[in-house]
């Protein structure tokens, strides 16, 4: 129960790209963890600037270490946008925020 009320918040935080964005293709397969432990779905933003990619180890509450390349034109990105350098940033989604 504890585990669906933190998906929850962490929607909360990702909803604008649920309402708006467009859902994307799966991530490349990750070797090191086992499959099914591992759920993500990437998002595109409404105005293709952003990439959000959820991740969340339902099997674990450890969570996963994780390290994949992307081509960013499978994720609708421009190819003059693609080649250049993104930053990524990790948001914990409930960080700080209080399970009642």
């Amino acid at each position: 129960m504890q585990y669906l009320r933190k998906l929850s918040l962490a929607k909360r935080v990702a909803n604008n790209y649920f309402l708006h964005g467009r859902v994307q293709r799966d991530l490349p397969a990750q070797h090191k963890i086992a499959p099914q432990s591992l759920i993500s779905i990437p998002w595109l933003s409404k105005d293709q600037t952003s990439l959000l990619i959820p991740l969340t180890t339902p099997t674990s509450s450890e969570g996963a270490e994780l390290e994949m390349t992307l081509d960013l034109r499978k994720y609708g990105f421009n190819p003059e946008d693609s080649s250049k350098m993104f930053n990524v940033t990790q948001i914990q989604a409930y960080e700080g925020q209080e399970l009642k």
